[in-house]
């Protein structure tokens, strides 16, 4: 990434206002995972009824309408901003582990990804869709197999002729099996695995090399949350279900990848003495502060961070 001058950074306020196109030049190109966490809580806090819940067909159908919707409207907000490839969780570790109710919905709520309300949704905002990861061994699991060649019809209609890629992606090994041949092939040839760039050219159509940002929510982890072939950089989890990304969180976000983090270097021999003591006192005041360390309430039933202030609440089920 270029070095930013400071002179050249604007404040926060100002550039939460710039217009997309202003900020489509310094976003253009870049590439974010969002991992949908806590998308049950968003759903039963402002859809659904959480005492009904979602275990009937209709109820699930309506859960999964209304994720989809709200991942399309992010997704249109970062694309707009200049974003060019954003990764979506398809399946997440934490959905295997649920009750066998909800894993035999999901064996027909994945047709909503691709069905002719979603489609229009793709086509409204010109996006090209992708699936990768091993979607087939997923289906295997839910017995219906024959989304996989559905899901495949759907990619190729849809991607051709569109810069703005959402690659729906799930769990695979490191080296997916569609690119044995070219790692054997170059490993003959060259005695050397292909870089990374041509891994992910072949694999995504793109010469990726890295997740620039990377947004989850609650519990900061990664686990299984990185797409195939790739690496994470900046990362964020947002306190809220990640559902509730705006463009005001969204440009914070942005701002602080583009501007707050980028090849700030110390220069210690021009330091002012207060500069040294404020150092000094921010550490000192922060000594016990972990970013990352939180506590269950069981009221909720939900992790919840330790923010700005706050001690741990630790409270705990009796087992």
């Amino acid at each position: 990434m270029k070095r930013v001058a400071t002179k050249d950074i604007p404040l926060l306020s100002d550039f939460e206002a710039w217009p997309a196109e202003q900020v489509f030049s310094i976003a253009h190109g870049k590439t974010v995972v969002l991992a949908t966490g806590g998308t049950s809580r968003w759903y039963f806090l402002e859809h659904g009824d959480p005492r009904a819940g979602y275990s009937a067909p209709e109820q699930f159908r309506d859960y999964g309408r209304h994720t989809i919707q709200r991942v399309v409207d992010i997704a249109a907000i970062m694309f707009a901003d200049g974003i060019q490839t954003l990764f979506v969780m398809g399946f997440g570790g934490g959905q295997g582990e649920r009750n066998p109710e909800y894993m035999a919905n999901l064996a027909w709520v994945y047709e909503l990804l691709i069905d002719d309300t979603t489609q229009e949704l793709y086509q409204q905002h010109q996006i090209g869709v992708q699936f990768r990861g091993d979607w087939a061994a997923l289906f295997e699991r839910l017995k219906a197999p024959l989304l996989v060649n559905r899901y495949k019809r759907i990619e190729q209609e849809s991607t051709p002729g569109r810069d703005r890629w959402l690659i729906w992606f799930v769990g695979d090994d490191f080296i997916p099996e569609s690119l044995v041949r070219l790692v054997q092939r170059r490993l003959t040839e060259t005695g050397h695995m292909p870089d990374r760039r041509e891994l992910c050219q072949a694999y995504y159509g793109r010469a990726l090399d890295r997740v620039d940002i990377f947004i989850s929510n609650n519990k900061p982890s990664v686990t299984g949350m990185c797409p195939p072939l790739l690496t994470l950089s900046d990362l964020y989890f947002t306190v809220s279900p990640t559902l509730y990304l705006g463009k005001r969180q969204w440009r914070h976000i942005l701002y602080d990848h583009v501007f707050a983090r980028r090849e700030h270097y110390r220069n210690y021999g021009v330091f002012p003495a207060e500069a040294i003591e404020d150092m000094r006192a921010f550490y000192k005041t922060n000594q016990d502060a972990v970013l990352g360390v939180g506590s269950y309430d069981p009221l909720t039933q939900t992790w919840r961070p330790v923010l700005h202030g706050e001690r741990p609440n630790i409270r705990s089920k009796k087992r």
